[in-house]
């Protein structure tokens, strides 16, 4: 660990030295642009490292304002996500999701808080993302690789997601909002309040949330309610060359994992989650030295399975599985200015210590006596490092023409120290590789752009995926030691193109991934504990290949159409079967109305949208066809004075229906009918 960090360190003033002996440049100029009556360009950092407009990116980028996310009255991630182009959300109970990028999932999605790559992603079963959607003030998504910016995982996409009060443009007014929706017969409750001066400010934001089971059309799904507590607090400092933030996250809840009909109570108890950040950013050091940027994490997650089925009359069986995982995370980047060329270098360390242990007993029902016992848990002792080093440049050549290249090289150990009582361990393992980039954006004309990239990805195996051995959750999962990493070459071709009253892109995408990591059903039972057996393999080559289209038209000043289709299809090459858990095709159509003037100097907006789900008969050995299906929903929201409503009308006409990424198989698992209504007071 002290040699990573000593790494990084040299490696950053490596950069520093190169910098001060390249000549000095003036900026290039920024390539004017015809000015739009209704579009209004986000601002994205997420990929290439530094401020883009979304319509200059070589990459296909979506940005989520806090303003579109207000208009979904968010209270999890498919609220949060599924409209967006490319990216599929499945759920398994209010509080356990699945993001998914053009059908990539589980550790090929990077997922970062703030920059910082997550600790707490998992392969498998179902699991559950900490950050609270009420806290997020603005989401980036990158549809694609993006392996020499951010290293391995980043294979299918990334998902940056940045928290309110990190830094000081993502300051909210001080607000208490109350929430309740009507599908889970629950609420949520946040407070934010942030105060300081010029420079500095510093904020608190909690939100307590309460949700019961969700009420389908056809029941009750039985084990998929959510309580816990969500704190966020941090001090940000900012001058015109500095900026500094330190920032606190933490959770603690109960989170109901619905997958067995039989089980009295599934899911994870008093989950916790804790993560302390730190950055520090200096820019216009000098005409060459635009910019450094150092961020640093340390991370604790602490998972609590519970599990109690049915013996007979009397009893009830109940197992425990306790997984632990510190992370710690160091990124450092610089970018330099030399004449036509903006040169991004960067480092980033990671290192995970993950530890397990089992309980199992015997509930008797009379006397509520519960005898258990101790057992080895279902990974042993582990860790993982991963360091990597970054070059990227981008370069301007014509005023019609920027060209981006990049390298990159990655370095993963992944080890198991002998442990008495557990099926791996004793095993270690270090995979090391090189990624590059190479892309294009070519300006047609003031408004519009062809975009071109290919790509090359990397994703080291998890330490699940080595090391698990054992029940894990509806299935007896075994892990594989001698798993190679996945590698990935990506063709990523598109174009954007504006005007006054319109906005359109498509993007086309060809994704080959050698040695894909899948877990695959067996068909075999477990004898002792009745669950299917599912293994940890390598595929040979797989295929992932499709597109998006999507667009927004301005009928008038104050009415607007947004509409998407999302298609992918993922074939494995060698036996030209179709792959499992592909998302069926997506089509999402809005008509928003915004600033509506009232009475009273009050605003109106309201937002009508359609989800439609193709039926997907395109499926993996052991999967069922999933019908398709239409979803109504229906928003709405008033600002008057101090006092903000929104209202929501998910699934307007209660269909009852079954998300083909579900992992819940015995019902239509999908709410029915929902009215959620939120109250928000700034003060």
């Amino acid at each position: 660990m002290r040699k990573a960090i000593t790494f990084v360190f040299c490696f950053m003033l490596f950069q520093l030295a190169l910098a001060e002996t390249a000549p000095a440049h003036k900026p290039k100029e920024q390539k004017e642009k015809k000015k739009q009556e209704h579009v209004s360009e986000t601002v994205v950092v997420t990929a290439d490292l530094h401020k883009q407009e979304t319509f200059d990116t070589r990459l296909p980028v979506n940005a989520l304002t806090a303003e579109q996310l207000k208009l979904t009255v968010p209270s999890n991630f498919i609220d949060l996500l599924n409209t967006t182009p490319g990216v599929t959300v499945s759920q398994t109970g209010s509080g356990s999701v699945r993001p998914m990028i053009r059908g990539l999932y589980d550790e090929r999605v990077l997922t970062l808080m703030n920059g910082i790559r997550q600790g707490e992603q998992f392969g498998g079963g179902n699991h559950t993302y900490s950050i609270e959607p009420g806290m997020i003030q603005n989401v980036e998504i990158v549809r694609g690789p993006a392996s020499v910016i951010y290293g391995t995982d980043a294979i299918g996409g990334v998902l940056n997601f940045f928290t309110k009060g990190y830094g000081m443009g993502r300051m909210p007014e001080n607000s208490f909002s109350t929430l309740y929706r009507s599908a889970v017969d629950g609420n949520r409750q946040s407070l934010f309040y942030g105060d300081g001066s010029d420079k500095w400010k510093g904020f608190l934001d909690v939100v307590r949330k309460d949700f019961n089971d969700i009420e389908t059309p056809d029941g009750k799904l039985r084990n998929s309610g959510t309580k816990g507590i969500f704190y966020n607090t941090g001090i940000n400092y900012a001058d015109d060359n500095h900026q500094f933030i330190l920032n606190y996250y933490a959770m603690q809840a109960d989170i109901g994992i619905p997958v067995n009909p039989d089980a009295v109570d599934m899911g994870f108890k008093n989950n916790e989650y804790k993560r302390f950040q730190a950055m520090y950013e200096w820019t216009d050091i000098s005409p060459v030295i635009r910019g450094i940027r150092v961020t640093a994490a340390t991370q604790y997650k602490h998972r609590h399975m519970f599990i109690e089925l049915p013996v007979d009359t009397g009893h009830n069986k109940t197992m425990e599985i306790f997984l632990n995982k510190v992370t710690r995370n160091i990124n450092a980047h610089t970018h330099l200015l030399l004449g036509n060329h903006l040169l991004t270098t960067g480092a980033n360390l990671f290192n995970e210590n993950a530890w397990s242990s089992r309980r199992l007993g015997t509930r008797t029902l009379a006397d509520r006596r519960w005898d258990t016992q101790l057992a080895a848990g279902v990974i042993p002792p582990s860790d993982r490092t991963g360091i990597g080093a970054f070059v990227q440049d981008e370069w301007s050549n014509t005023d019609s023409l920027d060209i981006t290249a990049g390298f990159r090289v990655d370095r993963v150990k992944s080890r198991a120290p002998f442990t008495a009582g557990y099926s791996y361990s004793g095993v270690s393992h270090t995979d090391s590789h090189a990624t590059g980039t190479l892309g294009i954006l070519y300006h047609l004309g003031t408004n519009t752009n062809v975009f071109g990239n290919f790509g090359t990805a990397f994703r080291s195996p998890s330490l699940l995926e080595r090391f698990f051995y054992g029940v894990h959750q509806d299935s007896v999962d075994i892990g594989n030691p001698g798993l190679v990493p996945e590698i990935g070459q990506n063709i990523d071709f598109g174009i954007r193109t504006r005007g006054s009253w319109y906005s359109l892109a498509l993007s086309l995408f060809h994704n080959r991934i050698n040695h894909y990591i899948a877990e695959l059903k067996t068909g075999e039972t477990d004898p002792e504990t009745g669950l299917e057996i599912h293994t940890w393999s390598n595929l040979s080559r797989i295929t992932l290949k499709g597109g998006e289209l999507e667009g927004q038209v301005w009928l008038s000043d104050i009415v607007s159409y947004r509409g998407s289709v999302s298609l992918v299809h993922g074939t494995d090459n060698v036996t030209g079967d179709d792959l499992p858990d592909m998302p069926p095709v997506k089509i999402v159509n809005e008509i928003t109305l915004k600033g509506l003037n009232r009475p009273g100097n009050s605003r109106s907006w309201a937002k009508f949208s359609v989800l439609t789900i193709l039926r997907q008969n395109r499926i993996a050995t052991f999967e069922t066809e999933t019908a398709g299906y239409t979803v109504f929903n229906l928003f709405a929201g008033l600002n008057w004075k101090n006092t903000s409503i929104e209202l929501a009308a998910r699934n307007l006409t209660d269909k009852s229906y079954h998300d083909h990424l579900s992992r819940v198989h015995y019902m239509n698992e999908q709410p029915g009918r929902s009215i959620d209504l939120n109250i928000t007071w700034h003060f």
